[in-house]
Parts: structure tokens; C-alpha cells; sequence
């Protein structure tokens, strides 16, 4: 494997705190089973293995610090736990046991994801990744394309550089004026768009936050988010940062048990193509990249978020597709 050559960053790399800002990957995908995942994750970036059960595994003490993988599906997770726990029952009930819980996770990794999850990997680290990328591939991984019910996708968490209601409010402006041109730009998988997962924000939420004058304070910004999208369902999922900001007042509204609160974006957009060989993390992370020159420059956001204002105001047919043609002027 070549050497990955690091990736552009952000304009602003430091939190508030001083430290360096950081970014967790989760990547869905299927086709392997688990021990040929942790063999190729061990191969790119070394580590060890732990079996948690049935469907979770850790490798820990990796380059990029300790990767979680498991099968995406509560349900299963939940009874492979369970299984865990029944060491002291008698031998050929454990056997059963074990024995229904790995038929069942044969079944359902045919059609649900088993997913890797990063812990926070700097960004300037996050090109490490990209040997990782190479050997589940060339392990056979399958990816969003290869079969009509894979709708799999990649996930970026992006650490905040504050949580200041003015910067949130100017990263959730600026990922609105460019969602458009990204859906474009990812190239959506059917069966994701019509999949309730990345569902996209209403047109009047939309034009109501990127008007310039919507300069909110932290309840209301949190208030009027929660109004218009209790739910984690959305291209990018602002439920973790306001839980870390004030959980009370998110779990007044959603007490969806999957929210983490954490001092992050969940930017859930792109496809995994990762049986694509030319596919990789950078042309996503490049993408992202102007979200964050947007959000860092309050002027062209004004400018940008007024036009998109005007231009939801208009008489306009479904799936119109001139705001995401449009935006290419404004980068």
C-alpha cells in the first residue's frame, strides 16, 4: 500500500480549549465477515483484537487510536449481549445458544451493514484512515451499488471548534446553502434518498435559519431545530451537539436512546462505495471542507444565505435541481 498523502484542513483546527480538532468516521458496508474486517483493519493499522460478542469487536491500540466494529441492528446486539451473560447456564443450552445467535447474524449481515467507528481521529491524521480503506477492499467489502437493499452509507463526525450559538448557528447555515450541491455531489444511492435516514430539512425551516437576520440564541437555535426535525433522521444530525449542550431540553422533546452527546456535527450524507477501487475518504472530507470555509466566513454566508431565501421563496417544482447548479458560484 502507498503511503497516504494527508488531507486539507479546515481553516479553523483548533477547539476552544486549544487542542486540536478532531473527527470520527463510522463506515457501513457488507460482504465480510467479521474476522476478515478486524484482520484487514490489523493489517492497514495494526492493533489488537477483543470479541465482545457476536456482533461488536474492538480493536484497540491501532494508529489512529481504538476502532469499534459492529453489526448495525439494536436488536441482535441486544440478544448477542445477552448470550454473553448465560455462562453459567448448562452446556448444551449455551451450545444452542450460540449457536442461533451466529445463524441469525449470517442472515441479517446480508442485509444490514457491519459498521466500523472511529474514536476522535485528529484531522490532520485522518489520511491514516485511507490504508484501512484499501484492505477492506481489497478483502472484498461491498459497498451502497452493489445490491438494490445496500443503501450503506459513511458518516463524518466533525468536532465544533466552540460551541457558541453564533458558530453553530453558521455551520447549520452554511451545511443548509450547500446541501443541495452535496446530495448532488454524493451522487445518492435510490434507495437512500427514498430511506427515511437522511431525510431533508423542510424548505420554510431551511429559509427561516439561513435569512441573515436569524442570529438566535442557544435555546432558541436549539428551540426552533427541535420544532421543525425531532429526530435523528436528518442529512446532518444536530441532536449530539445540542445534547451537549443542554440534554434536558433535547430529551424533553426525543428520548431516542441512540442519541450520544458529544461535541460534534453527524454529517450523514455520502455513500459508502468502498468495492469501488478509486473510491476514498478525502473526496468526501474535501466536500465537507466547504462547509467549513463557508461557516468561517460570515459575509459570503449572508450573501449566499439571502439568495437561497429568495430563491425557496420562488414558485419552484419538486426535485428542481437550480439551487445545487447555482452554488457552484458562491465557492
Amino acid at each position: 500500500m502507498g503511503v497516504a498523502q494527508p488531507f486539507e484542513q479546515p481553516l479553523r483546527t483548533r477547539r476552544a480549549d486549544g487542542g486540536p480538532r478532531r473527527v470520527g468516521v463510522e463506515i457501513e458496508f457488507g460482504g465480510l465477515r467479521p474476522e476478515a474486517i478486524t484482520a484487514a483493519v490489523r493489517k492497514a493499522l495494526g492493533g489488537e483484537v477483543q470479541r465482545r460478542s457476536q456482533v461488536a469487536y474492538l480493536i484497540s491500540g491501532t494508529e489512529v487510536g481504538d476502532i469499534e466494529l459492529e453489526l448495525d441492528f439494536r436488536l441482535l446486539q441486544k440478544a448477542a449481549e445477552e448470550h454473553e451473560q448465560l455462562a453459567g447456564l448448562p452446556e448444551w443450552l449455551l451450545e444452542v445458544s450460540t449457536w442461533t445467535a451466529e445463524l441469525l447474524e449470517r442472515l441479517i449481515s446480508q442485509v444490514v451493514p457491519w459498521e466500523i467507528v472511529t474514536g476522535p481521529v485528529p484531522m490532520a491524521d485522518l489520511h491514516k484512515l485511507e490504508p484501512m480503506i484499501t484492505a477492506l477492499h481489497e478483502a472484498g467489502a461491498l459497498g451502497t451499488r452493489h445490491a438494490p437493499h445496500f443503501a450503506f452509507g459513511v458518516h463524518l463526525n466533525p468536532e465544533l471548534p466552540d460551541l457558541q450559538a453564533e458558530t453553530i448557528a453558521h455551520y447549520l447555515k452554511a451545511y443548509l446553502c450547500l446541501k443541495d450541491w452535496l446530495r448532488q455531489r454524493s451522487r445518492l444511492d435510490l434507495l437512500r434518498v427514498l430511506s427515511p435516514y437522511i431525510s431533508d430539512f423542510d424548505d420554510r425551516y431551511v429559509r427561516s435559519v439561513v435569512t441573515p437576520s436569524y442570529r438566535p440564541t442557544m435555546p432558541e437555535l436549539i428551540d426552533d431545530y427541535l420544532e421543525a426535525n425531532p429526530t435523528r433522521n436528518r442529512s446532518l444530525d444536530m441532536l449530539p451537539v445540542f445534547a451537549e449542550v443542554d440534554r434536558e431540553r433535547v430529551m424533553a422533546v426525543t428520548d431516542d436512546p441512540l442519541i450520544k452527546a458529544r461535541p460534534t456535527l453527524h454529517y450523514r450524507l455520502p455513500n459508502c462505495e468502498i468495492d469501488n477501487p478509486g473510491w476514498n475518504l478525502r473526496g468526501i472530507w474535501n466536500d465537507w471542507l466547504e462547509v467549513e470555509r463557508l461557516a468561517a466566513d460570515p459575509d459570503r454566508l449572508d450573501r449566499m444565505g439571502k439568495a437561497y431565501a429568495r430563491w425557496l421563496s420562488r414558485l419552484h417544482v419538486p426535485f428542481d435541481d437550480g439551487w445545487a447548479r447555482t452554488t457552484a458560484q458562491w465557492l
